[in-house]
Parts: structure tokens; C-alpha cells; sequence
């Protein structure tokens, strides 16, 4: 199962392949337009969409799993994301979880 550590692994080897030491901030806004943290919070979005599909864990259960320490914290990030909140996400694709 995916994890926010083996996330974080995979983030670091990519800006470790994409990014000149120095610059890494810098050159990320630069060369893709968006910054570090866009990244890193897309990427945590991106991991708590796959375990909502899964459809065993709670909302809060994900966003810890996603290395988000608050859970209103993670709310605003996923909806900022994708224009949904988690639970209406959770909702859209799976209608009949009963949740």
C-alpha cells in the first residue's frame, strides 16, 4: 500500500533528478510554474484520491496517511485541488458506499 514515506522518497528522487541543488526553489517555479510546495501538496491529493477509492479508511485516517498533521489543513488543500471536498469526492466515486 502506498504510504506518505514511499511519496516522499519517490518527491525527493524527482527533484533530485530535475533540479540543480542550489536553485531547487527557485528552478522549479522557473521551469513548471509552480512551486515546491504545489508539488508536494498535488502529489498528497493524488495519494488520498487513491485511498478514498479504496473505500476502507476514514477521511482523517487518509489525510495522517498523507503526511497532513491537521485534518482541516488537509480539507483546504484537497479542495483547493479539486474544487471538492474529500468526503464529496469519496461520494462521487462511491455512491453506494453508504458514506
Amino acid at each position: 500500500m502506498w504510504n506518505f514515506g514511499v511519496l516522499k522518497n519517490h518527491l525527493i528522487r524527482w527533484i533530485a533528478a530535475t533540479c540543480p541543488p542550489i536553485y531547487d526553489g527557485w528552478f522549479l517555479t522557473e521551469r513548471y510554474g509552480y512551486k515546491i510546495n504545489d508539488r508536494i501538496n498535488y502529489l498528497r491529493v493524488e495519494l488520498a484520491k487513491k485511498l478514498i477509492r479504496k473505500n476502507y479508511l476514514d477521511i482523517s485516517e487518509i489525510s495522517n496517511m498523507c503526511g497532513f498533521s491537521h485534518r482541516t489543513y488537509f480539507y483546504n488543500v484537497f479542495k483547493k485541488i479539486e474544487g471538492i471536498s474529500p468526503a464529496q469526492y469519496k461520494n462521487e466515486v462511491l455512491p453506494y458506499s453508504g458514506s
